[in-house]
Parts: structure tokens; sequence; C-alpha cells
């Protein structure tokens, strides 16, 4: 993701920590959070309702990974520093779908831990053959035995906090020196905190 505090985990089968995939852009994030009202009718035509079944929190997430990082832009990755980071971008989502490997996200919004991708979609054509750009949809599950409770999200959004990736905005800083603690405090152009 294209600010500070951004994380998208990737876990391998046993869902330990396989690494971070970094995306060049984060575009859009849709969150969406629903219920079931279970409806039961009676004899007199009226439907009986006794219980909300909550189902998983739905991600949605229009991404874009280039093939060469701007200088200075570059993070460390799963697939940092390869030839074709697109390609290796496309063949580690396409894994995560075929094999319903897991990951955690720090989004705008919060943490979501435990999500699986359960579609990924992508079109290449000739004006876009150096860059990807996609729409992931990651679905949070409930797995036994492992917490998602509000401090393990916490403790996610605590390390990609902690996640020291380039300064985007440090050209900026070194042209304006003392200037730009000035627009620092009246605009915060140069992520979120």
């Amino acid at each position: 993701m294209a600010y500070k505090g951004s994380l998208f985990q990737v876990l391998d089968e046993s869902g330990k920590v396989k690494g971070e995939l970094v995306f060049d852009s984060i575009v859009s994030e849709a969150h969406e959070v629903s219920n079931k009202v279970t409806e039961f009718p009676v004899d007199t035509g009226f439907v009986v309702s006794d219980h909300v079944i909550r189902k998983n929190r739905v991600l949605t997430m229009d991404i874009v990974s280039v093939r060469h990082a701007m200088e200075g832009r570059q993070r460390d990755g799963i697939t940092a520093g390869k030839h074709n980071k697109i390609k290796e971008d496309f063949d580690l989502l396409n894994e995560m779908v075929q094999k319903g490997l897991r990951c955690n996200v720090v989004t705008i919004l919060g943490a979501y831990t435990n999500c699986v991708v359960i579609k990924f979609k992508t079109k290449q054509d000739v004006s876009t053959s150096t860059i990807m750009q996609a729409v992931i949809v990651l679905k949070e599950m409930n797995v036994v035995g492992e917490s998602t409770s509000a401090s393990a999200r916490q403790a996610l959004v605590d390390t990609a906090n902690s996640t020291s990736g380039p300064d985007p905005d440090a050209a900026l800083k070194s042209l304006m020196g003392e200037r730009y603690s000035e627009l620092e405090g009246s605009n915060n152009f140069g992520g979120f905190a």
C-alpha cells in the first residue's frame, strides 16, 4: 500500500508468515460487513426470527503493481527486486487463490486476519504491459484455534506501523527544508500517521 502502516502478510500452509506482498499502489478499498437474520414461517403466516448469522467480512482491493518501481519507492517483499515483478505478483496471487493460502491485511480502516483471496481478476493489454492493475476480493475467516481478537488485530497494525519503508516525501523534505515542517502541521500530505 502506498501509505505508512500498510501490510499484506502472506501466510504459508502452516499459518506462519511467509513474507510481505508489496503493491505499488492501492487505488481503492471496499469493506463489506453483513448479517443474515433467520426466518421461520409459522401457521399464522408470519415469519419468526430468533437468531442472527454473522457473515465473514469481505474486503475488495483495487491494486496496482509496476514492473520496476520508481527509485526510492522499492520495498523489500516476497517479489521485490525481481526481473518482472508484475509476473511474480501475478503468480503469487494466483497461488494464493489456487492453494487457499491465508493472509493478514492492514487497511486504512483496520486490520483483517486469516483472510483468503477468493477472487483475483486482472486484464492485460498493449497499453498496460508494464503494469498490473487487478481487483482482489478477500474473505476473512474465523479459524479454529487462531485469535481474531481486537488485541491480535492491534498487534498487526502495530507491526505495520513499525515496518520501515522508503519515505515517499524524502525528496520533497530535502528540497523544502524547514518549510516542509510548516506544511506538515497544516496538511498531512505525506501519508497516514
